[in-house]
């Protein structure tokens, strides 16, 4: 089963994705993000030429299932200032984790598919990224993290890097006005994924952690014992 966390900056994906890996690891959990990313990184160890086999092989392998979907991705325009490399781990990361976990486990990703659309969407028209999630795999469960906005500039802030460098230098209303088409976007998209078969679940990520972890994972066993 493939999870997905998809949520604003500084909602918490990372953190929730990471106490849900650690505390039920042994109920089968794998991190796509850690687990896949990992796999590569050793082989990197390797040398430079087998890493870039290991990236560019799940790569290959996950354009030859997901045609549409590879095209997006691959697409450097898709996403301001990003580079081929981060998509080729993120096509590599689902082919990973979807190749050796899907039927023995539960994998969670904070770094997926709704979660690039959200980012990718900005000054974009709606039909594009609308394509692309339709085209993209099916997810079993998305978790959509929502909190508000004051509470997400002070958990920003706090970070050792502060805030991310697609809102740094902006005026309050810019930032409030991203936030507003973020959470706009994922409505749409938590939409037509649940269209598709997709459990949707929306949590509120100002409440902890120790709140938060148990639910997301008595949803997944619900899901996985369905």
């Amino acid at each position: 089963m493939y999870i997905e966390l998809t949520g604003l900056p500084g909602s918490g994906k990372t953190y929730l994705s990471q106490l849900l890996f650690a505390r039920h690891k042994g109920a089968g959990y794998h991190s796509a993000n850690n687990g896949t990313r990992a796999r590569i990184l050793d082989s990197v160890k390797k040398g430079p030429l087998a890493g870039l086999r290991t990236g560019l092989l799940g790569a290959a392998r996950f354009a030859t299932v997901y045609p549409d979907t590879y095209r997006y991705l691959s697409d450097p325009r898709t996403v301001e200032g990003s580079s081929l490399l981060w998509p080729t781990l993120f096509m590599s990361n689902y082919f990973f984790a979807d190749h050796y976990w899907r039927n023995t486990g539960i994998i969670v990703a904070d770094e997926g598919f709704v979660q690039f659309a959200v980012a990718a969407s900005v000054g974009k028209p709606e039909a594009e990224w609308i394509a692309y999630i339709d085209s993209a795999p099916k997810i079993d469960a998305l978790v959509v993290a929502d909190v508000d906005v004051e509470t997400l500039l002070e958990r920003m802030s706090a970070r050792p890097r502060g805030l991310p460098r697609l809102l740094r230098n902006r005026s309050t209303a810019e930032v409030e006005d991203y936030f507003a088409h973020s959470r706009r976007v994922m409505d749409v998209l938590s939409d037509r994924c649940a269209a598709r078969g997709t459990h949707v679940m929306r949590i509120d990520a100002a409440e902890p952690a120790d709140v938060l972890v148990p639910q997301i994972h008595a949803m997944a066993q619900s899901l996985k014992s369905a």
